[in-house]
């Protein structure tokens, strides 16, 4: 069974391969050193990932979850996994 909300199907779950996009998402937070520890966590990630990375916050920073999976959306995704 899939479920349907907004631009994206949720339905069986996928590992990510070279063309499945990734979207990590952090808490935030206002303290710039844990700001700094997620930003180099991210780009870690980004670094040995085969496949691309996009990152998106519940609070604080930017791009929040909600516009990053619009802007998702709109360059035409078929998936996405999403990591939290």
């Amino acid at each position: 069974m899939a479920v349907t909300g907004g631009a994206f199907t949720i339905g069986q779950m996928v590992g990510p391969g070279p063309d499945m996009p990734v979207l990590l998402v952090g808490h935030g937070s206002p303290d710039p050193e844990a700001v700094k520890e997620a930003e180099q966590f991210v780009e870690s990630v980004r670094s040995a990932a085969p496949f691309p990375v996009h990152v998106a916050y519940l609070e604080f920073q930017q791009p929040d979850v909600r516009s990053e999976l619009d802007r998702l959306a709109e360059v035409g995704l078929d998936g996405l996994v999403v990591v939290p």
